[in-house]
């Protein structure tokens, strides 16, 4: 009996393990969401100007697995408490605005200027710099407009530039993401400890 006891895990096993899969989760978010971006919006531009790429395959394949990753780091982020959610709503409210413009070249810099402007702010709220991300999309919304590529093309360009910086800017705070969540308490029900993200 005590034998078929120690086989199975404790409560307070599972609810460390839950916590360390949530940590990973939260931690490595922005670098995950940045990937998806660019793995979603580069295969529309390989499929326009290199159809028979062979990272087609393999961009679909990472645009599958980070909408499951985002999708189950959602899921676990219920309930937590968040800081800045003003400034993500006009942030919303502004590129939902420009893509109703996305015929006009201008829209392609200011859509940049935009989302570096709420990679900034995001910075702001998390008392870190996210020069990576705010100078790529800055720089992405430029380098898309002074391209002679088709207008379609050019705003996939953008979204792969910044969200490949975005990218390399999550990776970079990974160890001071899970430091971070390394020292909260965890809660009874395995969840954040009163993060404010």
């Amino acid at each position: 009996m005590s034998n078929t006891m120690a086989a199975v895990p404790s409560f307070s096993a599972l609810q460390r393990l839950g916590h360390r899969i949530w940590m990973l989760f939260r931690a490595s978010s922005m670098m995950v969401v940045g990937l998806f971006i660019g793995a979603k919006f580069g295969r529309s531009l390989l499929f326009e100007r290199s159809p028979g790429s062979h990272w087609m395959g393999p961009l679909l394949w990472f645009e599958i697995a980070g909408s499951i990753w985002m999708l189950v780091g959602l899921a676990a982020s219920i309930g937590e408490t968040r800081r800045g959610d003003e400034w993500r709503f006009v942030a919303a409210i502004s590129i939902g605005a420009l893509i109703a413009f996305e015929n006009h070249t201008w829209a392609i810099i200011v859509f940049g200027a935009v989302m570096g402007t709420w990679m900034w702010i995001e910075g702001q709220t998390r008392h870190r710099s996210l020069f990576l991300a705010f100078t790529g999309w800055l720089g992405g919304g430029y380098i898309a407009m002074t391209s002679p590529w088709p207008i379609g093309q050019r705003w996939d360009l953008v979204f792969v530039i910044g969200g490949l910086a975005t990218a390399l800017q999550g990776g970079w705070e990974i160890p001071f993401k899970w430091s971070q969540l390394h020292r909260l308490p965890q809660s009874a029900d395995g969840g954040n400890g009163g993060l404010q993200t």
